[in-house]
């Protein structure tokens, strides 16, 4: 098959029919991954009364799995092509579900915490969003963008479900039980693993035009090619802005909120609403994607969040104007992980679409984890969150920018409906 030439697409139903395991069996692998997040914001102060450790020393972890995220990311796509993203979904899963058991009986021990924590980041790397985008981009086609949101859409359910799961199991099990139990769910959860076989992404099969181009046809850029290319820095900076963003929201808008004089109820009530509303962003960007040209959905990941700036940059109580902020920072944190996936593929093909969208991850990751602490120092300097967030609103019209400067997707990585 030639660069830019379309195989014979399946229709739209054809494609659910044969795509649907890949869709339950990511959508498991992905909610497993945020075991990194949500059971330990809320085990942090139990973590710290058990074993003696300060809250900074209990939340290093973010920072180990960022970087570990951006070094190992792009060797995802080395695995993927040699061996399957079932076969390496299911290596990464057990290393999830043995980390998790480490992770809960590492304390008192610091050095021990972290050592188990990188494990499982690394093993993290090989069963969930990489290997799940990929193959979720490899199965659909007319559907792609649907595809990734419904997969992806699994964070939304872990944010719901997690914490009070968290809560519950320690107040059975104590730290290293609930852990435990999460390991037992991650292996438990991912069983069909063992099962399924897709020979589309068995990483050597040959395949029919029907069923879609092999993952040995599929045409795109390398990992040195995609780097070089002036599309790959105007799309990665202004993504991890606005990954950026999100999760300063996130950290500090609870303590913004009460800061301003809202009760700690109120707050909290408020933080809810980011759930819903990412779920809605994840499933409604699903299905623009693949309707909308590329600035299209570029202008829809930036306007959010940059919404929530101006609200929070000039906030003064509102618990109306708090709800619409928060809700436009849960609709920005459901878009930018489908439009990431998405973007990985249509801007430089599926060919090696496992490495490049690993790099791309890491370095979102890297936005993710920088703007939370940049907030917070500003906060510690001049008592206010308004100079951050005002900065924060020009970053965003600054990452918009970038995003329609790359361009709209080019047509021999994909069907060009626009």
């Amino acid at each position: 098959m030639s660069a830019g030439q379309e195989p014979d697409v399946p229709g739209s139903m054809d494609e659910f029919r044969r795509g649907w395991p890949v869709l339950v069996l990511g959508f498991i692998g992905i909610y497993c991954m945020n075991l990194l997040t949500y059971p330990t914001s809320v085990l942090v102060k139990p973590i710290g009364e058990a074993w003696g450790w300060s809250r900074a020393e209990t939340t290093a972890l973010v920072s180990f799995a960022s970087v570990i995220t951006l070094l190992v990311g792009p060797w995802v796509g080395t695995m993927l092509r040699r061996v399957g993203a079932i076969r390496t979904a299911l290596g990464g899963s057990l290393g999830m579900a043995a980390g998790m058991v480490a992770i809960g009986h590492a304390g008192p021990s610091l050095p021990l915490w972290y050592a188990a924590w990188t494990f499982f980041a690394i093993a993290q790397q090989f069963g969930t969003v990489i290997v799940w985008s990929y193959a979720a981009s490899v199965l659909f086609v007319r559907h792609r963008g649907l595809a990734l949101s419904i997969v992806i859409s699994a964070s939304a359910l872990a944010a719901a479900t997690m914490p009070a799961m968290t809560l519950w199991l320690h107040a059975r099990f104590g730290i290293g039980g609930a852990y435990t139990a999460y390991g037992a769910m991650v292996l438990v959860l991912n069983l069909p693993l063992l099962f399924v076989r897709l020979p589309l992404l068995d990483g050597k099969a040959k395949t029919s035009a029907r069923e879609g181009p092999a993952p040995a046809d599929l045409t795109g850029l390398s990992l040195r090619q995609a780097v070089r290319t002036r599309r790959f820095w105007l799309l990665t900076p202004g993504l991890m802005v606005v990954a950026g963003v999100v999760a300063s929201v996130v950290f500090h808008a609870h303590a913004l909120m009460t800061d301003a004089g809202l009760s700690l109820a109120t707050a909290t009530w408020v933080m809810s609403l980011l759930g819903p509303a990412l779920l809605v962003g994840r499933l409604a960007t699903g299905v623009l994607l693949d309707h909308l040209p590329a600035w299209g959905i570029s202008l829809l990941v930036v306007i959010s969040p940059l919404v929530t700036c101006l609200i929070f940059a000039t906030f003064t109580g509102s618990v109306a104007l708090a709800a619409v902020a928060v809700m436009c920072c849960g609709f920005a944190a459901g878009a930018e992980g489908d439009v990431l996936a998405y973007f990985a593929g249509r801007h430089f093909g599926l060919a090696h679409y496992g490495a490049i969208y690993g790099l791309m991850l890491g370095l979102f990751g890297i936005g993710f984890g920088s703007f939370p602490p940049l907030a917070g120092h500003v906060f510690d300097l001049t008592g206010s969150y308004a100079a951050a967030f005002g900065v924060f609103g020009v970053l965003l019209v600054g990452a918009a920018a970038l995003l329609l400067a790359a361009g709209d997707y080019p047509p021999e990585y994909g069907r060009d409906r626009h």
